[in-house]
């Protein structure tokens, strides 16, 4: 008889101890919420509740954060440290280590609760997207298009490798219409939070704009505006040596300056995502060759993607007679990692 009583009483205090809440977020205006820290970054505080699921809270409008669970905690001077955390951004950080060690960070010390573990050296962090779009058109006209895109990033503590592919392979009653190509690569280490130094090198064909090749490599300097979960945003300017080969020009060799802008940003986590990634190569108003593509891109299930883009180039750089402006749309599906 006494364990018939004991078991339900063992329940309940189980069941206590487990939706007792690992942190409570007391806001400016004295609201209260409990739930769980996802982490802080960017100034904005991810907070897990039971009742209303992920809050975006922006983290001045923290009066106190208390949490019975250790968390990691990055600051502005690039330590790392872990423990129970008690406090605001306005009036400090106190955090307790398991040890009983009582560490104070006053504002504005703290840059990132529960950081990605590639932001402390912990990991390696491999993103990816690949894209293909094909249409088949068997009417009035015989054509297959071809278009297939890849972008590759390595990302660690203090540096970055990224590869970057497209190919556009295009036929019209079975005779090559479009043959198009180009690959780049960058490597960038990062000398602060923000600021990187990069090297550049880029190939590209082009057949039927008279394009046997062309390269350009060397070096810029960048600044990461943002770099997070939900918006990423660099822009970098450089020097370059540039080389082409055009059909009825021959080679010329130059000295180039140019630029890079990439963007994105996530509206939210279940549905859509804008991009733009620009590219401008310029030695001379004859010798300027510029890139773009901006999109939107939707999860359909899974790592699966979509997306709606528009492709927009300016070449200055082609055989006599062909056109110099590039405008597509196009209907991607893809996989990102």
């Amino acid at each position: 008889m006494h364990y018939i009583i004991r078991i339900p009483q063992i329940a309940l205090l189980l069941c206590v101890v487990k939706c007792v809440p690992a942190a409570e977020v007391l806001l400016d205006n004295g609201d209260r919420l409990t739930g769980t820290v996802i982490n802080l970054e960017g100034n904005t505080l991810r907070f897990q509740t039971d009742y209303a699921g992920v809050l975006k809270i922006d983290w001045n409008r923290v009066a106190r954060l208390t949490t019975e669970q250790d968390v990691i905690v990055l600051t502005d001077d690039d330590q790392v440290l872990q423990g129970r955390v008690s406090g605001s951004p306005k009036a400090g950080i106190q955090i307790i280590t398991d040890d009983g060690e009582v560490i104070e960070q006053m504002p504005p010390d703290v840059a990132m609760i529960n950081p990605e573990d590639w932001r402390i050296g912990r990991a390696v962090n491999w993103s990816g997207k690949l894209n293909v779009s094909v249409k088949a058109d068997r009417g009035n006209a015989d054509k297959d298009e071809i278009d297939f895109d890849t972008i590759v990033a390595l990302r660690r503590k203090d540096d970055r490798f990224e590869f970057r592919a497209d190919l556009e392979y295009d036929t019209s009653f079975d005779e090559e219409t479009k043959q198009k190509w180009d690959m780049r690569g960058n490597y960038d280490y990062f000398v602060s939070e923000k600021l990187y130094y990069a090297a550049n090198a880029a190939l590209e064909h082009d057949k039927f704009k008279g394009l046997k090749l062309r390269y350009h490599l060397g070096p810029a300097v960048g600044y990461q505006f943002f770099e997070q979960t939900d918006r990423n945003l660099r822009a970098e300017v450089g020097a370059y040596y540039t080389s082409s080969d055009i059909d009825d020009k021959g080679r010329n060799n130059s000295l180039a300056t140019g630029w890079l802008v990439d963007f994105d940003y996530r509206f939210d986590s279940s549905v859509f995502q804008t991009y733009h990634w620009q590219s401008m190569i310029l030695s001379s108003p004859e010798n300027m060759n510029f890139k773009s593509r901006t999109g939107l891109r939707v999860p359909l299930g899974g790592d699966f993607l979509g997306s709606a883009e528009v492709e927009a180039n300016w070449d200055a750089e082609t055989a006599a007679d062909s056109d110099k402006t590039e405008i597509i749309y196009r209907l991607k599906v893809g996989y990102g990692w």
